[in-house]
C-alpha cells in the first residue's frame, strides 16, 4: 500500500538494475509506459490496484528474466490481451483479473511453461480456451477465467488441476471445468 499518485512516470525505466518493482494498490493513473519493457533484471512486477488504463504495451514481453509474480489486477486495461506476454515463459503467476481486457485468449500463452496460477477472470474475453492451454503442464495452483463471456467446452487437456482450483463459471455460458472423473485412466 503505497500512497502514490499521478501517472508512473518513463524515467523509472532508467532504473535497470531492479529486480522487484512493486507499485501496487496505489493511485496511479493513465497508461502502463512502454518503458517497463526496459527492466531487463525485472522478475516480479506489480501493478495491481491502481487506476491505470489504455492497453497493455507490447513491451512487456521484453521482460525475459521475469520469473515471478506479474500482477497488474484491479485496473482499468482494456484492449486485447498482448500476445508478446506469452514470451514471458519464465512467469510463475499472472494475475490480470478485474480489469476490461476483451478478445479472444492468444494461443502463445500455451508457451508459458513456468505458470502455476492465472486469473483473468472478471474481464469481457471471448471465445473458446485454446488446446494450448494443456501445454501448461506447471498449472497446478489456479486457473480463474470466471465472469467473462467464453464459451465452448473446456478443454480436456488442463486436467493437471484440481478441479477445485479450477474456475471458468459463473459468467460463461455452457463452460466448466473437467471432472477428476474425465481423467480416469482405466
Amino acid at each position: 500500500n503505497n500512497d502514490l499518485t499521478g501517472t508512473l512516470p518513463v524515467e523509472v525505466s532508467k532504473l535497470s538494475k531492479l529486480t522487484i518493482l512493486d507499485f501496487g494498490e496505489s493511485s496511479l493513473s493513465g497508461t502502463v509506459p512502454e518503458a517497463v519493457g526496459r527492466f531487463n533484471l525485472l522478475r516480479s512486477l506489480f501493478l495491481d490496484g491502481n487506476e491505470f488504463s489504455g492497453t497493455l504495451p507490447d513491451t512487456m514481453g521484453l521482460l525475459s528474466r521475469m520469473q515471478g509474480f506479474l500482477y497488474i489486477f484491479g485496473n482499468q486495461i482494456s484492449g486485447t490481451f498482448p500476445p508478446e506476454l506469452a514470451q514471458l515463459t519464465r512467469v510463475d503467476t499472472l494475475y490480470v483479473n478485474d480489469n476490461k481486457i476483451s478478445g479472444t485468449l492468444p494461443t502463445e500463452m500455451g508457451k508459458m511453461s513456468s505458470l502455476r496460477s492465472l486469473w483473468l477472470h472478471r474481464n469481457s474475453m471471448s471465445g473458446t480456451i485454446p488446446m494450448e492451454f494443456g501445454q501448461l503442464t506447471r498449472m497446478t495452483d489456479s486457473l480463474d477465467l470466471s465472469d467473462n463471456l467464453l464459451s465452448g467446452p473446456a478443454p480436456s487437456n488442463i486436467s493437471r488441476l484440481n478441479p477445485s482450483s479450477c474456475r471458468l463459471q459463473p459468467g460463461n455460458a455452457r463452460l466448466s471445468c473437467p471432472s477428476l472423473d474425465d481423467f480416469v485412466q482405466t
